[in-house]
């Protein structure tokens, strides 16, 4: 690694490079089993990869598992040189890249893989086996091997293995050479907060001064560790141990990750309360534009709903329970007439078309750039990533390969280009969104399988499946393009984002960051496919690694042919068209009137992450803060106080967690 008199702006050295390297690769063998091994869970509230549990947050929290490991050898004199900002830098964003792939083969597509016994015939015969294998292998990895790896058929399973990582990496690549496109105008000009990395990079400072004697933020900082630890600990406490006082009413009323259930009687109020402490936390780091934005796209949907339920629509919404009142008909969201989910899906197209419009200056100057010439090119690409003409080069390379690689493996000319294409819509804006309010949503029910029917299939509903096309597209929308960042598309541009917005806090080059990036990125990647497919069913039961034999033929129906509508996409496309014009037009005024609402958040407001996961609740409680205290003591106030305390508090929650993981890991009984 680097020490403390290297020139910040300098290349990153092969030494440190390597170090990297070999850091991403134990942190993937360590994420792969540390899991599987936890005997007592802490419940999907709290784990030591997401510490802040909000859908569609994906805050990594393996590079704060590390901070800590930091803070303890600070202590030894003879290892703090080398704890520099460029090293911790370095560090994080080879740590973050882990952890954005870390989601792979996990979640859904453990079921995919082996579930085939279970499934419709008519299914079961479009679905090639790298992608849902033969029965007969799937019952080897449910029951496992008890070490004797020779039973294992490794064939198919190392078919299925390369497939998904083959489609990772070429996605990946995709998005990698897009996010060195699009760094200069999102991170140095738009200057997109990205509340995580503006988190992370407090906590970076606090560690660092931690051993000097100036350390002006060390009361906020450590006040906001003590903070996180006690209010967190009740929460996996409870899981743990069975006498432990349940405290915030964790096993009552509360769905999982920390939303009390609030459904009163006789009106059709559907808005939960979160109750995690370190969702509270982020909001802090929010920008108040944003938060405000949020509650005031939310009170449009509350009061459209009550005006409806007034005039006699969704009066069968308060005989429902409170999930039911999210996720079941009829709702504000997939019911007449307000079709919330329709207009969001409708949004967040208009988005994407916005994005490329904004900035269509931007993007044709990087292509002159690229292929022509322009001013002070030479001087503008020393501080990007790579050349320009590299980048867009390397996207449309990668972009073809990924055609290429369907349409080898089966799906037809046309869905071989609409799948990848879908994953860049999608992650494209996910990525705007999740970029300024540190949350977004799950794409997989609303702008991805919206995308794909448009193109593909705009007039039909649930078509018999009679090719791998209506077979595996439906189920690669609902996984591996869609589910969350890490589950495979949108990793490597968050990664990147992240990395790149550490580079521009912290002064280290950005070159230096797209080595890293590469070095841990893809052997990560190929180490989660393979650990979890070949060498834990070789130690463990499948059912202890998410190996179960259901039946996934709903995902088709329920998640793909009913998003955002329930029949042909044709019949939602008013509400469509409401959504893409509000979106398109909306962006046009905010960027004249930025004191307006920006409808940019308001495919977050109309999700049922603000509403069933409450995180209303914990953005209103942010924006009364941080307005009040912006007005008291101003910016430096803020800055020298909430922000230290917030990050702090994030990282008690993930030093309580850690303890408690040990726990569970060396103490507490084996489960029978």
């Amino acid at each position: 690694m680097e020490s403390k008199d290297s020139e910040v702006k300098a290349p990153i050295k092969s030494i440190a490079l390597a170090a990297c390297a070999f850091i991403a690769i134990v942190q993937a063998l360590i994420v792969s089993l540390q899991g599987p091994f936890l005997r007592v869970p802490l419940g999907c509230a709290q784990s030591l990869g997401s510490p802040v549990m909000m859908t569609g947050a994906d805050f990594p929290g393996w590079p704060l598992v590390a901070l800590l490991v930091i803070m303890a050898l600070q202590q030894v004199p003879s290892v703090r040189r080398f704890i520099t900002r460029t090293n911790l830098a370095y560090l994080f964003v080879a740590m973050v890249c882990v952890d954005m792939v870390g989601g792979v083969l996990s979640s859904n597509d453990p079921v995919y893989l082996v579930g085939r016994s279970q499934i419709p015939s008519e299914l079961a015969q479009n679905l090639p086996e790298f992608f849902s294998l033969p029965v007969e292998v799937s019952e080897v990895l449910i029951r496992g091997v008890a070490g004797n790896y020779a039973l294992l058929p490794l064939g198919p399973i190392l078919s299925a293995v390369m497939w998904r990582f083959v489609m990772f990496a070429l996605f990946s690549g995709v998005m990698l050479s897009f996010a060195n496109i699009i760094r200069r105008e999102w991170i140095s000009t738009e200057k997109i907060p990205f509340p995580y990395t503006l988190a992370y990079h407090s906590m970076l400072a606090n560690v660092e001064g931690m051993v000097t004697k100036e350390w002006p933020t060390k009361k906020a900082f450590l006040v906001g560790i003590a903070a996180g630890f006690l209010l967190c600990l009740p929460i996996g406490a409870t899981n743990l141990f069975p006498w432990f006082p349940d405290i915030y009413s964790w096993k009552s009323n509360t769905c999982g990750p920390g939303s009390h259930w609030i459904a009163p009687a006789g009106i059709p109020w559907h808005l939960g309360m979160n109750k995690h402490p370190t969702t509270y936390a982020l909001f802090l780091i929010v920008p108040v534009h944003s938060l405000i934005s949020i509650l005031f796209y939310l009170l449009v949907l509350e009061v459209s709903l009550f005006i409806s339920y007034a005039t006699g629509y969704y009066t069968a919404m308060p005989d429902l329970g409170f999930c039911g009142r999210n996720w079941c008909a009829p709702t504000p969201y997939v019911s007449e007439p307000l079709f919330f989910s329709v207009v969001s899906a409708g949004a967040t197209i208009g988005l994407f078309v916005s994005i490329i419009i904004q900035q269509r200056s931007y993007i044709a100057w990087t292509l002159r750039a690229a292929f022509g010439s322009v001013e002070n090119k030479e001087e503008i690409e020393r501080g990007e990533p790579a050349a320009y003409k590299t980048s867009w080069l390397s996207l449309v390379v990668f972009f073809a390969l990924m055609i290429v690689f369907f349409m080898a493996t089966g799906l037809s000319p046309w869905l071989s280009f609409v799948v990848p294409f879908t994953g860049v819509v999608t992650w494209t804006v996910m990525a705007a969104v999740w970029g300024r309010v540190g949350i977004a949503f799950e794409p997989c029910y609303d702008v991805t399988p919206t995308t794909i029917r448009l193109m593909a299939w705009p007039t039909e509903y649930n078509p018999p499946i009679d090719s791998m096309d209506k077979a595996m597209v439906p189920l690669l929308s609902r996984e591996h393009v869609a589910h969350f960042a890490s589950a495979g598309f949108g990793g490597a541009f968050y990664a990147s984002l992240l990395s790149f917005k550490m580079a521009d806090l912290s002064g280290i080059d950005n070159r230096s960051v797209l080595k890293i990036i590469i070095v841990s990125l893809f052997p990560a990647l190929f180490i989660f496919l393979f650990v979890r497919a070949v060498v834990l069913p070789g130690l463990l039961p499948g059912t202890r690694i998410g190996f179960t034999a259901s039946d996934f033929s709903g995902d088709v129906l329920w998640n793909f042919w009913n998003r955002p509508v329930e029949g042909p996409l044709s019949q939602g496309a008013l509400h469509l068209l409401i959504g893409f014009v509000f979106m398109l037009v909306g962006r046009i005024l905010y960027t004249r009137f930025m004191w307006m609402p920006d409808p940019l958040v308001a495919i977050v407001a109309w999700g049922w992450g603000v509403s069933l996961w409450g995180a209303w609740v914990p953005i209103l409680v942010a924006w009364v803060v941080k307005t009040l205290v912006l007005k008291i003591g101003g910016s430096k106030m803020y800055e020298s106080m909430i922000v230290p305390f917030a990050s702090g508090l994030i990282l008690g929650e993930v030093l309580e967690v850690l303890i408690l993981t040990i726990i569970g890991l060396t103490l507490v009984p084996a489960q029978a």
